[in-house]
């Protein structure tokens, strides 16, 4: 049984099992994440996806009544009100040499990448 209880929120899921969570479940998310796993991380998963769900539950414990919705991760209402927008400037830029160290693959002076999207694998 593994322990996610949190001693300033009692009446949340104090274990995985609590949550219900199974192997289907972990499959199902990283499907919709477009992610591979292997069946022996698929139990490691199902503890990570615990904790985070275990985390997010804790809100449903809270009094979020007398909260204000932020506009801004900014304590400073000027800067809420008017966002700080950087000068698209060019900074410097890298010599082909270390671009092609830095690339995981060069194809004819082009770096080349795996496919991610439709079908194309994942991580």
């Amino acid at each position: 049984m593994t322990d996610i209880s949190n001693p300033h929120f009692p009446d949340a899921p104090s274990s995985l099992e609590d949550l219900g969570l199974t192997v289907e479940h972990v499959r199902r998310v990283a499907h919709m994440a477009r992610l591979e796993i292997s069946e022996s991380d698929t139990e490691r998963y199902i503890g990570e996806l615990g904790k985070v769900l275990a985390w997010a539950s804790m809100l449903n414990h809270e009094d979020l009544d007398s909260m204000e919705p932020m506009a801004s991760l900014s304590d400073d209402e000027v800067s809420a009100a008017q966002p700080r927008w950087d000068s698209d400037e060019p900074g410097p830029m890298l010599s082909p040499g270390v671009l092609e160290a830095m690339a995981p693959e060069m194809d004819h002076g082009f770096i080349s990448v795996p496919k991610v999207l439709d079908g194309g694998g994942g991580a």
